[in-house]
């Protein structure tokens, strides 16, 4: 593929992540990648019409929709790479994205930005040290009113890095909030406190692309994550 641009399918084009993508393609990488297609309610119909327009999905539409485009790949025995950054999933519709990446590689973040990335990765770090010293922990993620899940995909994130510490978890929901993250170490003595703030959504989209541009690099199918993406060549 030298010399050729990375075709990419956009699934949940008109959304706010869909149109800072489309955005972040003409401003950042614009020599490496283009869109191929663009998805959205309009003409998710016809899916099945667009697979020969695109090298890569990335999908940040909703579980349902998600779900659906996914069992129309394994009809039509598809190895398209897909990225998904849909967050929400009940257990069945997991089990189609991890039935799909039996025979593709499939990225499932629930959040794009690297530098959350970085950020799950120090909890990771931290907690067995700040757990064997016996602190507490709890979790505050703020987001914008349209946001439905609750808690947040990061937030779930930042609880399974946690390993042994059980955090309280509290979520709130307030005007067009981007994103906020916060943990909190507490110990009789002090606190520790990370925290990542997202100031704009160029940040997800920009990881977005970068997670793309990763997977259709990918010779082996499987279930990746954002960590490989960020800590991986």
């Amino acid at each position: 593929m030298a010399n050729k641009k990375l075709r990419l399918g956009l699934i949940g084009a008109k959304g706010r992540l869909g149109v800072a993508v489309a955005e972040m393609l003409k401003q950042e990488f614009a020599g490496r990648v283009t869109l191929g297609v663009a998805i959205d309610k309009d003409n998710a119909a016809s899916f099945s019409k667009h697979l020969d327009k695109a090298d890569v999905f990335l999908d940040i539409s909703s579980p349902q929709a998600a779900e659906q485009f996914i069992v129309e790949l394994q009809k039509r025995k598809a190895r398209v790479p897909y990225v998904i950054g849909c967050t929400g999933w009940t257990s069945s519709q997991l089990k189609a994205v991890h039935s799909y990446a039996k025979h593709a590689p499939v990225v499932l973040a629930p959040n794009f930005a690297p530098g959350v990335n970085l950020f799950l990765g120090l909890i990771e770090q931290a907690a067995p040290l700040l757990a064997k010293w016996g602190y507490d922990v709890s979790v505050h993620e703020t987001h914008h009113t349209k946001k439905l899940d609750s808690p947040s995909g990061t937030a779930k994130a930042i609880v399974e890095r946690l390993g042994t510490l059980k955090p309280q978890v509290h979520s709130t929901r307030a005007g067009d909030i981007i994103g906020t993250h916060e943990v909190r170490f507490v110990s009789s003595h002090d606190i520790v406190t990370l925290t990542h703030e997202a100031l704009d959504r160029s940040i997800f989209a920009r990881g977005a692309v970068m997670a793309a541009e990763w997977a259709s690099r990918q010779t082996s199918p499987g279930m990746y994550s954002m960590k490989e993406v960020i800590f991986t060549e």
